[in-house]
């Protein structure tokens, strides 16, 4: 008692629970999701409360997307009390308020995807994710972050500038297909 009251320890008010012999016990933790708001199914019908998929798809935006946001922006959930079962519901007004992506979709004008730049360069789709690592100019999707893009008069200069004597064949052959392209 003498270490509790020295670094008392910050719990839920409804967290201990006292047993007839007098010691404090915890309640399980994982009954906390039991403290959420809840609504009425009414409530949800007259409302308007959306579901995480339908609040996904008013946004534009995939589900896991929505969900991450749920954690980032701290939506409240709430669950919706007389259904069996769990039933989660989220508030259109809040669901308005969450941020959404305002880059589009897809590889920007002028640049090419890195699987292009690898049949461009004659090499394996692997080469040019280590060049990025390296320092390959590039942009990375803002929506997809892991698609990365480059523009391929970039790296053709990039590539003149490495020192390595094994990227110069990759050189030439972004150089020709460049070429070709500027003929055509």
């Amino acid at each position: 008692k003498a270490v509790q009251h020295e670094f008392p320890l910050r719990s839920h008010p409804h967290s201990e629970v006292q047993s007839r012999a007098g010691q404090l016990f915890r309640k399980p933790q994982h009954l906390s999701h039991r403290t959420r708001p809840t609504i009425t199914v009414e409530q949800v019908q007259r409302e308007g409360w959306l579901s995480s998929k339908e609040a996904a798809q008013r946004l534009g935006i995939t589900w896991r997307m929505f969900m991450r946001r749920v954690q980032d922006h701290g939506l409240t959930p709430h669950r919706v009390s007389g259904v069996p079962g769990r039933m989660i519901r989220y508030d259109p007004a809040e669901v308005r308020s969450i941020p959404v992506p305002v880059a589009p979709r897809g590889k920007p004008r002028g640049f090419v995807t890195l699987d292009y730049l690898a049949d461009a360069c004659g090499t394996s789709p692997s080469l040019p994710r280590k060049w990025i690592q390296s320092g390959l100019p590039h942009v990375r999707d803002r929506v997809a972050f892991h698609a990365a893009y480059v523009r391929p008069a970039e790296a053709l200069a990039w590539l003149e500038g490495q020192a390595n004597p094994k990227r110069r064949r990759y050189t030439e052959a972004l150089r020709l297909h460049l070429e070709q392209q500027r003929a055509a």
